[in-house]
């Protein structure tokens, strides 16, 4: 239940932030129409095992509100919330965990988004300064990750 509840919870925040198609004006809105209707990647952050591997990307597509899977977008470790940047170039994920490089923290995880094939490419990561985090967020300008 608590795998279902996180899969609804990060899909519905993911799905507003990230969008497929030609660019519109940023202040506008933060869907953006393609020629077939509008589609949205969504990207869900699972906690990890035999059966999961980490962050995972679908194609939304609003207009019959199909969500087709597009598998592994990257792998990495108890990304159990995730968070994209206002320009979507960017989506950073909390790593859940109490040991990250030997010490007591978790972790941030910072990856590119490629928007055509849905795939992460990893940047970098850093110590949460505290044990199984479990929220991230930026600002409005993208600059700075809480």
């Amino acid at each position: 239940m608590k795998t279902l509840t996180l899969l609804v919870l990060l899909t519905m925040t993911v799905l507003a932030s990230c969008s497929h198609g030609p660019e519109q004006n940023p202040a506008s809105t933060s869907s953006q129409e393609t020629t077939a209707g509008r589609e949205y990647l969504a990207y869900v952050g699972t906690y990890t095992g035999p059966k999961s591997k980490g962050i995972y990307a679908y194609r939304f597509d609003a207009s019959t509100g199909k969500l087709t899977p597009m598998g592994l977008a990257a792998e990495t470790e108890n990304p159990s919330f995730l968070a994209v940047s206002p320009n979507r170039q960017f989506l950073y994920a909390v790593n859940e965990t109490d040991n990250y490089q030997g010490k007591k923290t978790g972790a941030v995880s910072a990856f590119s988004i490629d928007r055509e094939t849905g795939k992460l490419t990893f940047l970098n990561q850093l110590a949460s300064r505290g044990t199984a985090p479990c929220y991230i967020s930026l600002d409005n300008s993208g600059k700075y990750v809480m």
